[in-house]
């Protein structure tokens, strides 16, 4: 075997891993929508230039036929991408937005490392894990004149999950405590919040996206939507604001706009 076909067997293999990896990022992690907020495509880009790059290179330059030390060689650059693809998901698996918690006529989204988990509900740690898409929940605003802290009122959080992606629709809070929440967008819309308090007007809309109604709803069209179906809501990561679309019929989050400043 050359040199040459050396490299390339181990760069096919690199990518079959790599892109394993990142249809789990992007699909489970991230959950699609999430992902221009999140700024995890830098390291997405570290993590492909060590592990589908560098990898075949070290190889092209090891490589030699009959070569005493091969196998080790080979051995270590495997261990060695393994390492980097090992911290490369450790560190984006700290951004997942583990949480997106509506308060305050917004949403807001919870990455992983954000918050301590111990002081979820156990309800609540149910619900999120390795393996599943980000919680959507509801505090209830006992608080929200005081401007506390969303981090303290954590253990008030009640199912509020979307359709397409918790099917949540049992109360999280400590019973009689809290009025009781639809589970899902659309009811939760009607009966508990106001499209007023949660639908952002036109003026407000263009002016977090950057963008008019008008080139709203062409994205929207051009991504196979029906615009005149969805609404605009306010959707916050850090000190980042976002307009996010969302389906009242119950399909959830459909479209998150970035500002083009950004």
């Amino acid at each position: 075997m050359t040199k040459l076909k050396a490299a390339g067997m181990h760069f096919m293999f690199s990518v079959l891993v790599i892109s394993l990896a990142l249809l789990f990022i992007y699909f489970v992690w991230y959950d699609q929508i999430y992902i221009q907020v999140s700024g995890v495509i830098e390291p997405i880009k570290l993590m492909i230039l060590v592990d589908v790059v560098l990898g075949p290179i070290l190889t092209f330059l090891v490589y030699r036929k009959n070569k005493p030390s091969l196998k080790f060689d080979l051995s270590f650059i495997v261990l060695l991408q393994l390492c980097a693809l090992s911290y490369g998901l450790y560190s984006i698996n700290l951004g997942k937005p583990s949480m997106v918690i509506f308060r305050d006529n917004s949403f807001e989204i919870l990455a992983n490392k954000s918050f301590d988990k111990s002081a979820l509900k156990p309800e609540v740690q149910q619900q999120l894990g390795l393996f599943k898409k980000p919680f959507i929940g509801k505090i209830e605003p006992i608080n929200f004149k005081k401007h506390h802290s969303l981090l303290v009122q954590l253990d008030s959080i009640e199912a509020l999950a979307f359709n397409e992606l918790n099917h949540i629709n049992h109360k999280l809070a400590t019973p009689g405590q809290f009025p009781s929440v639809s589970a899902e967008l659309d009811n939760l819309t009607a009966q508990n919040l106001s499209p007023a308090s949660a639908y952002l007007s036109a003026e407000r809309a263009e002016a977090i996206s950057g963008k008019s109604i008008e080139q709203l709803n062409e994205i929207l069209t051009s991504d196979g939507y029906v615009a005149e179906q969805m609404k605009f809501v306010m959707l916050i990561y850090g000190a980042e604001f976002y307009v996010a679309a969302v389906n009242p019929a119950g399909q959830g989050f459909v479209k998150v706009f970035t500002n083009p400043a950004d």
